[in-house]
């Protein structure tokens, strides 16, 4: 259903059918967690090798578990901020800064994310607090990118450490099938990945903005060759490379890293 990158090159993979999180490092399992249900649609992982679970289904829950898999905490996501739990999309651990802890990324609908903090980055409950979009790799600064209609992605990045001043650009590349989400890369460039339809097809495209947020270029990151039911597919390392989990055509389940092209 989903999977995050660890450190020292860990990619945890949410195996939901068989409930279990694997953990591979250099191709090679290293170990796996075992989960207590089902129904877990997304991860992010946590220090020291531990991972923060979302579950949007009942008993509506953000549970971390240590790098053994133990319970650390549950937490329940309605509440303050809160109001339906079908509407957490996504759980998103920002480690250190002003911002560090465990966010729910929440959406009501076609439009602008936000984001709401519900526990420290191990685990421990904190007051809750509320952001527009979902935080850069630096922890400060708030992006966002959605589509507007069918041919229109609208892409929001906002002043380092506010929560108000923000710019914002229109990028035709319909028509979208998804948009799967926007980061900033090393050099403060941006990149926005999406599911961009080709005839019968569906292409998965990295989308490279400059500083003043024009687009610098395109590159692909494969094509959707079978069904799948993958909830969260791609995600950005610290370099800034774009990593994509599909559904081959063998039934088998790949993680792949693609770079931008030189120029983009």
């Amino acid at each position: 259903m989903s999977f995050a990158l660890g450190e020292k090159g860990a990619v945890f993979v949410l195996d939901q059918r068989n409930r279990r999180i694997q953990v591979f490092a250099g191709g090679i399992r290293q170990r796996a967690l075992p989960l207590d249900r089902e129904r877990w649609i997304d991860l992010d992982a946590a220090p020291g090798g531990g991972v923060a679970l979302l579950d949007n289904h009942p008993p509506y829950e953000l549970r971390f578990l240590d790098a053994a898999g133990k319970p650390v905490s549950s937490i329940a996501l309605e509440g303050r901020l809160i109001a339906w739990a079908a509407e957490a999309l996504q759980v998103q651990l920002v480690p250190a800064g002003p911002w560090a802890g465990a966010w729910v990324v929440v959406s009501a609908g076609p439009g602008p994310h936000r984001s709401a903090r519900l526990a420290g980055p191990e685990g421990a409950p904190l007051p809750r607090i509320s952001a527009p979009g979902l935080f850069a790799a630096d922890g400060e600064t708030l992006l966002d990118a959605w589509s507007e209609g069918e041919r229109t992605l609208v892409v929001t990045r906002f002043e380092k450490g506010s929560f108000s001043r923000f710019e914002e650009a229109r990028i035709e590349a319909g028509p979208i099938h998804a948009v799967r989400g926007v980061w900033m890369r090393g050099d403060g460039t941006l990149c926005v990945a999406a599911a961009l339809a080709d005839g019968a097809a569906v292409g998965e495209v990295g989308i490279v903005l400059d500083r003043e947020l024009k687009e610098r270029g395109r590159f692909s990151i494969g094509r959707e060759e079978t069904p799948h039911e993958i909830w969260r597919p791609v995600r950005a390392g610290a370099d800034g490379a774009l990593y994509r989990m599909s559904v081959d055509r063998d039934r088998k389940v790949r993680v792949r890293k693609f770079t931008a092209p030189p120029g983009r």
